[in-house]
């Protein structure tokens, strides 16, 4: 299954879309998700969204630490 982690900037997001709950920007966000998917192949489809603001954890090179993310 694949999945997806986005991390976004409530500033930005606030300025984008309005002030809104984070149900509501999933919401939106899982809306543009399923046209992206409409031409992927279904083996390619993103399946599950988690959104958060929390930075992922990187090395010293700006790298995402893959291992730790869940």
């Amino acid at each position: 299954m694949l999945c997806a982690k986005i991390v976004y900037d409530e500033d930005l997001i606030k300025n984008e879309l309005g002030e809104k709950t984070e149900e509501e920007y999933k919401e939106k966000i899982w809306e543009e998700i399923k046209e992206i998917n409409k031409k992927l192949p279904d083996f390619k489809h993103i399946k599950k969204i988690e959104i958060t603001t929390e930075e992922f954890v990187k090395t010293t090179t700006h790298k995402i630490k893959r291992y730790m993310v869940k």
